[in-house]
């Protein structure tokens, strides 16, 4: 895997705020870059392998009628990571975020 991307039914300010939570918890070195309502954030792993994550609208043409209000698009592509180093931070975050709506 090199890159993954998720369709989420959250506000892009609580993603955000649920991401830095996140890396703050793991061994992660990030940097965060806001630009208007688009969140990056380049993660970089223990083994110094990077991945660049971007928050932002989802586009209109994947947009459905849904009862969710904002729906945000979450992408992740590896700069150098390994697709195991990529596939953990995807586990993280789902888990991450179940827990929130769960």
């Amino acid at each position: 895997m090199t890159s993954f991307d998720f369709d989420m039914a959250f506000p892009a300010t609580e993603l955000a705020e649920g991401l830095r939570a996140l890396f703050a918890r793991q061994p992660y070195e990030w940097v965060e870059r806001i630009d208007g309502d688009r969140y990056e954030y380049a993660v970089t792993f223990p083994s110094g392998h990077c991945a660049l994550l971007s928050l932002g609208p989802l586009p209109e043409e994947r947009r459905t009628p849904t009862p969710f209000s904002d729906r945000t698009l979450l992408t992740a592509r590896s700069v150098g990571a390994s697709a195991d180093e990529l596939e953990a931070l995807r586990r993280e975050i789902v888990q991450a975020f179940m827990r929130v709506m769960g």
